[in-house]
């Protein structure tokens, strides 16, 4: 979180309209949330990262009941945040989220694959728990 790959600058990367990927954008930070609940202390850890009007929950900690407090405090950041976008990858948030109605947002579900090298193969498929920054780890 320290040292992000995309740097936060009005002006523009004149490199970056030959690549698909930028390192510059108008807005850009990572963010870790610490969510408490009442009487329980911490019950979830999120980080997310804001690019211009967009909010991805890179990785999300928490346990499966605590689904609908995370979901909360992801949709209050991505309101405080004013996001146009929020993109959810673990399916607990992805259902508390939705069950939120915040008029906010729209859901559409959208598939994301990840190959994974023969390194990680061995563990079993209802084990995987692959976050939303998770890409460059499959590969590991």
């Amino acid at each position: 979180m320290a040292y992000p790959w995309i740097v936060a600058a009005p002006q523009k990367d004149p490199a970056s309209r030959r690549y698909y990927f930028s390192s510059i954008a108008d807005r850009f930070l990572y963010l870790g949330v610490k969510v408490f609940a009442p009487d329980a202390g911490m019950v979830g850890f999120l980080v997310l990262s804001v690019r211009n009007d967009r909010m991805i929950v890179l990785y999300s900690y928490f346990d499966p009941p605590d689904a609908p407090s995370i979901a909360a405090a992801d949709d209050s950041h991505a309101l405080a945040m004013d996001v146009n976008s929020l993109s959810l990858y673990d399916e607990h948030l992805v259902r508390s989220v939705s069950k939120l109605r915040c008029p906010r947002w729209s859901t559409r579900p959208v598939s994301r694959g990840f190959f994974l090298s023969k390194s990680l193969a061995h563990i079993p498929a209802g084990e995987r728990r692959l976050h939303g920054g998770d890409g460059d780890f499959a590969f590991y």
